[in-house]
C-alpha cells in the first residue's frame, strides 16, 4: 500500500456552509487502479484564483472503525484518512459535526499525495450521529442535577423496558428526564409496572418524546396508574393527577381567583403603633400630607381583602413546567366525565396550536414539554357512569388497551411480608385467579372479577390470619354487583380451597 505524504500542511479557514477543512493522507485501496485514477483526476484540475481546485466529490462517514474519506458513496473503497482538522485532532473535528453523520467532501488543494478536503453536509442523509452511553449519562447528569447513580438507574430502566441503547430513540427519551427542585427528585415507587406484551412503558416513553398524548384503557387494577407512576420515576417528572368526574368544572381543573379576608380587622396594638407613628411625625413638625398619607394607606391596605389565585391540578402542573421542572399531567378515569365538559376543558390543552390557558384574570403558557396522559375504564359492565368521549376529543389521543394479566403470582410476591405465608398459599390464589379468567373467557362472568387489587388486599388479610376463601370472597367476590356472578365465583373459590 503506497504512502507518500507530508507531515504538515497549511489549513484554510472555515467559510460559508463548509463545516471544516481536513488534510487527507492517501493510503491506497484494495484496488490500486481506483486510487491512481482518483489522484490523477485531481492533479489535472487547474486551480482557481484563490489557488484552490474544484476537485471531485468524495464521501465521508463518521463512527466507523477507520474514519476516512472514501471514493464511493458505499464507502467500500478508501482513498484517504483524516490526519488533521483545522490544526486539531479528529476528536475536535467530530465534536464540531452537526446531528447527521454523512457528508460529501470536495478536494480543494493537492500537494503530492496530500489533499486539502472541504467537508460539506449531505442534506439527504438521515443517519444520526449517536452519542456514546457515557456521554448520554454525563449530559443528563449535568442537565438535571441528578447524581450519576440516579441517572444510571433511570437509563437502565429505559433499556429494560425495550428502548435500545445507542439508538436515536434512546437519546430522545433520555432528553425527557427532567430536573426537580432541590430535594424533590421523584423516588422509586414501591411497585413498578411489569412489562407485558403491549410494551406499555416503551410506547409511553416513545409518545412522550414525540409530544403525543396517550390513554391507558382497561379493567380495574390492571396497572394503569402504576404505569404512569413508573413513568414519573423514570423521567423524574412530578405526577399531577386530576380525578375526572361528571360534575367537574373549569375551576376544579385550572383554579379560581378568590379573596383573602383574613386581614379585615386590625388589632388594638396595630392601631396604637400607627397612631404612635403619627404622633411622632406631629411632634417633629412634620404633620403634612406626605407624612399622614403612608399611614392611611397602610390602614386601608390592611382592611382591604387581597385577591389570591387557588390553582387546580392542571394549573399547578403548568406552573411547575413554567418554573423549569418536569411534570406529567394525568387525567385519571377520563370517561367518567361528561363528554361535552371534557372537550370544553381539555381540547385546547391538547391542541398543538394553543399557547395559553386562561381563567378569570389568569393566563398561563402551555408548555409543550409537559407530558399529558390519561386513563379510562372499559365502557359498560361494572363501570357505571362511564361515557364514550366524543370523536373530536379522542382524535387527540392514542389509546393502549391493557388486558388483565394471565398470571398474578409475581404481583402477589411483591406484597410486603408475603414470606410469612405458608407454602402453597400464593399458588392457590393464583389458581383461583386463573379459574376466574377461564370463566370470563367462557362468558360465564364479566372481567370485573379479575381484580388484581382485590387479590393483593386478600393476600394482606391472609397474612393477618384470615382463611383464603374468606379473604378472596370479601375482597374480590363481594365487590361484584351482579348476584349471579358473585354466586358462581364463590363456588370457584370454595372448590380451590377444599
Amino acid at each position: 500500500m503506497e504512502s507518500n505524504t507530508k507531515e504538515t500542511m497549511e489549513v484554510v479557514e472555515k467559510k460559508g456552509d463548509t463545516i471544516g477543512v481536513i488534510i487527507c493522507k492517501a493510503v491506497g485501496s484494495s484496488d490500486p487502479s481506483v486510487t491512481n485514477s482518483f489522484w490523477n483526476v485531481v492533479k489535472t484540475l487547474p486551480p482557481n484564483v484563490d489557488g484552490k481546485v474544484d476537485g471531485p466529490r468524495v464521501y465521508f462517514k463518521a463512527l466507523t472503525e477507520r474514519i476516512g474519506v472514501y471514493s464511493d458513496k458505499d464507502c467500500s473503497l478508501s482513498v484517504g484518512k483524516i490526519k488533521d482538522f483545522l490544526g486539531g485532532s479528529f476528536e475536535q473535528f467530530s465534536t464540531a459535526l452537526p446531528s447527521y453523520g454523512d457528508y460529501t467532501a470536495k478536494v480543494v488543494e493537492v500537494k503530492g499525495r496530500d489533499a486539502l478536503v472541504e467537508i460539506i453536509p449531505d442534506i439527504s442523509s438521515k443517519t444520526p450521529v449517536l452519542k456514546k452511553p457515557k456521554d448520554v449519562l454525563a449530559e443528563t447528569v449535568e442537565r438535571t442535577g441528578l447524581s450519576q447513580d440516579e441517572v444510571k438507574a433511570r437509563l437502565d430502566l429505559i433499556k429494560f423496558y425495550g428502548v435500545k441503547e445507542r439508538s436515536f430513540m434512546f437519546e430522545q427519551v433520555a432528553r425527557m428526564i427532567a430536573p426537580q427542585p432541590e430535594g424533590e427528585n421523584i423516588p422509586r415507587p414501591a411497585v413498578m409496572y411489569q412489562q407485558g406484551k403491549e410494551e406499555v412503558i416503551k410506547t409511553l416513553l416513545y409518545a412522550a418524546s414525540r409530544g403525543c398524548y396517550m390513554v391507558l384503557e382497561g379493567a380495574k387494577s390492571v396497572g394503569k396508574n402504576v404505569a404512569w407512576e413508573t413513568m414519573s420515576y423514570i423521567l423524574n417528572r412530578k405526577l399531577f393527577s386530576l380525578q375526572c368526574d361528571r360534575r367537574m368544572c373549569r375551576e376544579d381543573a385550572y383554579g379560581r381567583v378568590g379573596t383573602d379576608n383574613s386581614r379585615t380587622i386590625l388589632s388594638t396594638e396595630e392601631i396604637a403603633d400607627m397612631l404612635a407613628e403619627y404622633e411622632f411625625a406631629k411632634l417633629n413638625g412634620k404633620c403634612g400630607a406626605d407624612s399622614i398619607a403612608p399611614i392611611i394607606e397602610n390602614i386601608i391596605g390592611n382592611l382591604s381583602p387581597r385577591l389570591v389565585v387557588n390553582y387546580g391540578v392542571v394549573g399547578q402542573a403548568l406552573l411547575h413546567e413554567q418554573a423549569g421542572y418536569g411534570a406529567i399531567l394525568l387525567l385519571d378515569e377520563m370517561n367518567l366525565s361528561d363528554p361535552s365538559t371534557f372537550a370544553t376543558l381539555f381540547n385546547n390543552l391538547t391542541d398543538r396550536h394553543s399557547q395559553y390557558i386562561e381563567f378569570d384574570t389568569v393566563r398561563i403558557p402551555i408548555s409543550r414539554n409537559m407530558i399529558i396522559g390519561g386513563t379510562q375504564n372499559s365502557l359498560g359492565g361494572e363501570f357505571f357512569g362511564t361515557n364514550a368521549l366524543n370523536g373530536a376529543s379522542m382524535s387527540r389521543w392514542g389509546v393502549i388497551k391493557i388486558a388483565p394479566p394471565n398470571d398474578i403470582l409475581g404481583l402477589l410476591k411483591a406484597v410486603p411480608d408475603v414470606d410469612m405465608l405458608e407454602d402453597g398459599v400464593l399458588e392457590t390464589l393464583n389458581r383461583i385467579y386463573s379459574d376466574f379468567a377461564s370463566a370470563v373467557s367462557c362468558e360465564m362472568v364479566s372481567d370485573a372479577c379479575l381484580n388484581v387489587r382485590g387479590f393483593k388486599a386478600a393476600t394482606e388479610m391472609i397474612i393477618c390470619g384470615l382463611p383464603i376463601a374468606q379473604a378472596v370472597i370479601q375482597f374480590v367476590v363481594n365487590s361484584i354487583t351482579d348476584p349471579d356472578e358473585s354466586e358462581a365465583l364463590a363456588e370457584i373459590v370454595k372448590a380451590n380451597c377444599k
